[in-house]
């Protein structure tokens, strides 16, 4: 296969999986504050009381900048992990062929499992468990996805499941679909 066409298949998979960077956008946002009340602070020489927020906005931007960067570090060394074990033609041929489910927030591939936007590349032989996860305030349903256990004891939420019920029978199915790859994975919340 020709290098560039196999760099644009690899670019490709990785815009798919890249985490949002919602945390970049606010811990930007944060420091840019900070740097900006200290410089107002020491070009008009005000009081400097103004300066007390400064470490509590600062210290709010690095840790979203942090998690947006240990999230974008966990999925590129997973890409590592799998060309360094001579696997990534049967990711990008998982990626490129597997099953859309959820509105195409996750696709089922014969030997992994990819979450759009969610930086997980997850293969089958990791999984321990699966189970719908749904997240609720009193009154609404806010969130539904697929979460995954791993055997290291990590979990993982990979696709997002349409709200009150509707993507039932989708989530069905590819429950069924990912213990017919391994019958070995449990099914189920277990609390």
């Amino acid at each position: 296969m020709d290098e560039k066409v196999k760099r644009k298949r690899i670019s490709k998979l990785r815009r798919y999986v890249r985490p949002h960077h919602d945390g970049y956008l606010m811990g930007g946002v944060m420091l840019a504050l900070c740097l900006t009340v200290l410089v107002y602070t020491l070009i008009y020489d005000t009081d400097a009381s103004v300066l007390a927020g400064c470490p509590v906005f600062g210290g709010l931007g690095a840790f979203f900048m942090y998690g947006s960067i240990k999230n974008t570090r966990k999925y590129r060394s997973k890409l590592e992990v799998i060309e360094k074990e001579g696997r990534l033609d049967a990711l990008l041929d998982d990626f490129e062929n597997g099953g859309r489910a959820f509105h195409g927030s996750l696709i089922l591939g014969r030997s992994y499992i990819i979450g759009k936007r969610s930086g997980e590349i997850i293969g089958y032989g990791e999984i321990s468990r699966i189970y719908q996860y749904i997240e609720r305030d009193q009154l609404f349903e806010n969130k539904r996805d697929l979460r995954i256990e791993l055997k290291s004891g990590r979990r993982a939420d990979v696709g997002k499941i349409p709200l009150h019920g509707k993507g039932s029978e989708e989530f069905e199915q590819a429950v069924s679909y990912i213990c017919s790859v391994d019958s070995s994975i449990n099914v189920g919340y277990l609390g």
